[in-house]
């Protein structure tokens, strides 16, 4: 399929297990600095419809002091339809080996129940859950933004089994109840701030984009019960950098860090953030719900060619 930019979201899959937006109570997230709000579950309060996000809104973030993250942003955008409660895992600096940690540290001793003995009898199931869970399958939505850090510390060729790891801890989500995935992409960090030699790491962020579709497309194929959804970063980065000023940026912050699109070397601003989350929110509210007008296992692709509206 001819498509303007070289990655674009789509939803490879949609089961009836995805009520719609309205549908959606619970938000699991689990990745690194880009979606981390300094949720802790040892010492933070469980999240409310009241405090969404288990600490003080908008959370300790990445972005400028006391401003939101997509995440953030997304639970505002979502009240109209839906008063999200948010366990957000992410822990800034973590690589595809610290979501493992996440999940086998953090949420499911948490969230899952028996979690020992299932991993050791291999018969993890949904109806592990403890009795008082606070999500359940079909209205909880799973997040994982992941794979900058990875591509940061290392070559191409480290991209393949990292990603056979992803894939593996998301079937062990899978196999505790996880039916609704959303998976982000790596934004084009070859231009940010940090790049100073772009075509080196180009490589490996273009690799794990390309590896994580495809892992996503197979993992879609054996999995027909799950809906699967990948919101591509690149394509939202890559519409504002190429033309910024149109979306209410600088000119000139394309590669400027403390600017109105990058914080610092590496790190998108809260007005970034938003971007962000209204494409999120436009992906997800043009997914039928319960599978309604999609064929089991199609692909849609949202090119990126203009912003997604809300």
């Amino acid at each position: 399929m001819d498509r303007p930019w070289k990655y674009s979201s789509n939803v490879a899959q949609v089961s009836s297990s995805w009520h719609g937006v309205s549908g959606v109570k619970t938000l699991i997230v689990l990745g690194a600095s880009y979606c981390g709000v300094g949720y802790d579950f040892k010492t933070s309060p469980r999240p409310t419809v009241d405090q969404p996000l288990g600490v003080p809104f908008p959370g300790s973030t990445w972005a400028e002091p006391e401003k939101a993250n997509w995440v953030g942003h997304l639970v505002t955008r979502f009240e109209d339809q839906t008063r999200l409660v948010v366990y957000d895992f992410a822990k800034g600096g973590d690589t595809t080996e610290g979501v493992e940690r996440q999940i086998k540290q953090e949420f499911l001793p948490n969230l899952v129940d028996d979690t020992e003995k299932g991993l050791l009898q291999g018969n993890l199931d949904k109806e592990l859950r403890t009795s008082d869970a606070v999500w359940n399958s079909d209205d909880t939505l799973f997040t994982i933004w992941i794979g900058i850090n990875d591509c940061g510390y290392s070559g191409p060729d480290a991209v393949p089994p990292k990603l056979v790891k992803l894939f593996g801890l998301i079937e062990l989500l899978y196999s505790v109840g996880a039916r609704n995935l959303m998976l982000i992409d790596i934004p084009p960090m070859d231009r940010s701030p940090a790049m100073r030699y772009p075509p080196r790491g180009k490589l490996s962020f273009e690799e794990w984009n390309d590896r994580l579709r495809v892992h996503a497309l197979d993992f879609a194929k054996t999995h027909v019960d799950a809906t699967l959804t990948i919101y591509s970063s690149w394509a939202t980065f890559t519409r504002v950098l190429n033309n910024p000023v149109a979306l209410g940026f600088d000119a000139d912050d394309g590669k400027r860090r403390g600017g109105s699109i990058w914080v610092d070397h590496i790190h998108p601003t809260s007005k970034m953030h938003d971007e962000v989350a209204k494409d999120v929110v436009a992906l997800l509210r043009s997914i039928p719900a319960n599978g309604t007008g999609a064929e089991q296992g199609q692909t849609k692709w949202c090119d990126g060619t203009q912003h997604l509206t809300t």
